[in-house]
C-alpha cells in the first residue's frame, strides 16, 4: 500500500467482511476485503465511502463503494437553547406565537435567522490565527498553504464556510482525522506508551474556530457558576 501510495477508505456497516472456522472449530471473523484509493481518486471523489453489505450465500460479504457518500437526514427534536433568553427579541417571538399550533416551529425559524453572518474578513482572521507549520490532516494541506496562497483560494474557501453557516453545506467530507502516535518514552513496547495526536483538515479547523469564537461570549451566561474550566475569571 505504501509503495503504491494507497489508503484505506474505512467502512460503514458490519466490522468484518469474512467469517469462518479454524481446524479446531473456533469461529473467527476478519476484515479481509477493503476499498483502497489513491490521492487522485480522493481529489475527484472526496466523499467516497465503503459500505459492508450483508453476506448471503458466501463467507465474504460484498462491499459497495459510493462516490457520493449518502448522508441520511435526521430530524432533530425541538430543544429550547438557554442562550436564546439573552436576546430581547426571543421574548417577543414567544409572546406572538405561544397561542398558535406551531409555536415551536416559529421559534426554531427565528433562531435560524439569528445566526451571526460570517464575513470574508472574519474567515481570513481565523485562518491566519491557526498555526501555519502544524502537521496537516488527511487532505495533506497545512496552514502554510492557506497563508501563502490566500488570494488564490480565498473566494472558494469563503463560499464554502459561509455555505456551512447558512445550512447549505455539511462538513461530512471535511470531518476526517488521522491519528499520529507520539512516543512518550524511548524503546516503546506498549500502546499506552504513545500519545495520540489528532490531525484534522485545516478547513475543518477554520469552521470549528469560528464556531468557538461565536460561542465564547455567551459561555459565562449559560454555564453554571460551579463550572470553572474554560471560563476566564473563574
Amino acid at each position: 500500500m505504501n509503495q503504491k501510495q494507497l489508503m484505506d477508505m474505512g467502512f460503514q456497516g458490519h466490522a468484518y467482511t469474512w467469517k469462518g472456522h479454524k481446524a479446531e472449530g473456533v469461529f473467527i471473523q476478519e476484515r479481509l476485503d477493503r476499498g483502497l484509493i489513491n490521492y487522485s481518486w480522493k481529489e475527484v471523489w472526496p466523499c467516497s465511502i465503503v459500505i459492508h453489505l450483508l453476506d448471503v450465500g458466501s463467507d465474504h460479504c460484498p462491499i459497495l463503494i459510493l462516490t457520493e457518500g449518502r448522508q441520511e437526514k435526521v430530524s432533530r427534536p425541538f430543544k429550547f437553547e438557554a442562550y436564546w433568553v439573552f436576546d430581547p427579541e426571543c421574548g417577543e417571538v414567544i409572546h406572538r406565537s405561544w397561542n398558535t399550533n406551531n409555536w415551536r416551529g416559529i421559534v426554531t425559524c427565528w433562531s435560524k435567522k439569528q445566526r451571526s453572518p460570517v464575513s470574508d474578513e472574519e474567515i481570513k482572521e481565523v485562518a491566519f490565527q491557526l498555526g501555519a507549520s502544524k502537521a496537516p490532516g488527511p487532505d495533506g494541506f497545512s496552514g502554510i498553504f492557506y497563508h501563502n496562497y490566500w488570494e488564490i483560494i480565498r473566494e472558494d474557501l469563503c463560499k464554502m464556510v459561509k455555505a456551512f453557516f447558512q445550512g447549505e453545506f455539511s462538513v461530512h467530507c471535511l470531518n476526517m482525522t488521522e491519528i499520529a502516535l507520539i512516543p512518550k518514552v524511548p524503546n516503546t513496547e506498549a500502546v499506552t506508551q504513545f500519545r495520540p495526536i489528532a490531525l484534522c483538515n485545516f478547513t475543518y479547523k477554520i469552521i470549528s474556530k469560528i464556531l468557538a469564537n461565536h460561542m465564547k461570549p455567551m459561555l459565562a451566561e449559560i454555564i453554571s457558576l460551579q463550572q470553572s474550566a474554560f471560563i476566564p475569571g473563574r
